[in-house]
């Protein structure tokens, strides 16, 4: 099953890739909700929201945002295969992973988009936080440097969530499906390749923890 929006011929700045499975489809709506709440344009943005396999799809929730999104239903494959998925599909300059149960924090986030806009790395590098009243609202950034500088600089956070990246770095770099921990194994392969990487201290990715996630 697929909705898909509309595009202008330009590709959006950022495409979202939403990976989806068996949640409350309240939480999938807060996390497209967070997306929407951007100062980015329709025309500059793309919503992919992948369904694994859920037991029951969210598609009758979902009403109010479909001219918006893309919605596709797949068997379920696991993780890696839906972002694989998304991947595939994908027509923004820029990708940003968002998992469901997640969402992304307005102000910090808008940071992250100004250095995008007006830098435009290949990555810009961003913290997670599970606690929205302990926000840091101060951001920083280093200035620019290559991929390889930047694991030989930084204790590595592996999460494919934390950063924005160009799409067309990947090549034919894809999450390894049926394993767990996709991400570490992603994400230093993802760096290798990037010339300019951007790293913030912005707290822009709300992680919520639930005792039947993966992790």
């Amino acid at each position: 099953m697929q909705t898909k929006q509309n595009h202008t011929q330009d590709a959006p700045l950022v495409t979202f890739i939403v990976a989806y499975y068996n949640l409350s489809a309240t939480l999938l709506c807060q996390c497209l909700d967070s997306i929407m709440a951007l100062s980015l344009r329709s025309s500059e943005r793309e919503i992919i929201v992948i369904d694994d396999g859920s037991e029951q799809s969210p598609i009758g929730e979902l009403s109010k945002y479909l001219s918006n999104i893309v919605y596709v239903r797949q068997h379920n494959a696991g993780l890696s295969m839906a972002r694989n998925r998304g991947l595939k599909m994908a027509s923004g300059q820029y990708v940003q992973f968002v998992d469901a149960d997640d969402y992304l924090l307005r102000s910090p986030y808008e940071h992250c988009l100004d250095v995008v806009r007006y830098k435009q790395p290949d990555i810009v590098m961003f913290d997670f936080t599970d606690g929205e009243d302990n926000i840091e609202t101060a951001v920083n950034s280093d200035n620019l440097k290559s991929g390889t500088e930047y694991l030989s600089q930084h204790n590595l956070h592996a999460t494919a969530c934390c950063y924005i990246f160009k799409r067309h770095i990947l090549g034919e770099l894809r999450f390894t499906p049926g394993i767990y921990h996709e991400d570490e194994e992603f994400t230093p392969q993802l760096l290798l390749r990037a010339e300019t990487v951007c790293s913030t201290d912005a707290q822009a990715y709300f992680y919520r923890r639930r005792p039947h996630s993966i992790t």
